[in-house]
């Protein structure tokens, strides 16, 4: 490699990391309790996309980074046998609101969204996560989670009408 395309690999792994690590690190975050895990699980894909040709990734590098995390995940998972519980509430949920109780009120909101989205199976959870969360498309997650673009958006249209249908009762 002469040293012009080392520069160019170079910016480009820069641009990938400063794109999805903090993406990365929250999803990761979703398996593992410890945040040093998740920052070796993140570090660990990174390491891995250096061995990757970035021709060779084109446009699913987002993608491949997201699949190679979870499956890292999992398998630190395994071993550790323990899940990160979701949060009760997400600061970000509450966007611009200035009024102390429209800001009570949607924090009330987000806390039932998180907590009718946990009682859905793990796979509908994390296709909800990769898509709302990550802004994912739905090949993109096929490819993360190993299943068809079809088969995403049936768990997700699912998935999102099971919530619907717990949160206006």
């Amino acid at each position: 490699m002469n040293s012009s395309s080392k520069i160019i690999a170079d910016k480009w792994l820069e641009g990938v990391f400063e794109q999805f690590e903090a993406p990365l690190l929250r999803y990761v975050a979703r398996f593992l309790v410890r945040h040093d895990l998740a920052q070796d699980v993140v570090q660990d894909a990174f390491v891995k996309l250096c061995h990757q040709d970035p021709d060779a990734l084109g446009t699913s590098v987002g993608a491949w980074l997201f699949r190679v995390c979870r499956n890292r995940a999992l398998d630190v998972l395994k071993k550790e046998r323990r899940m990160q519980p979701m949060p009760t509430h997400d600061d970000s949920a509450i966007g611009s609101a200035s009024d102390p109780a429209e800001i009570a009120e949607q924090c009330d909101a987000a806390r039932s969204a998180v907590r009718v989205l946990r009682t859905l199976p793990d796979r509908q959870q994390e296709v909800i996560r990769l898509k709302i969360e990550h802004g994912l498309s739905y090949r993109e997650i096929g490819d993360v989670l190993g299943l068809t673009a079809s088969n995403v958006g049936y768990i997700l249209h699912h998935s999102i009408k099971a919530l619907r249908e717990q949160l206006i009762t």
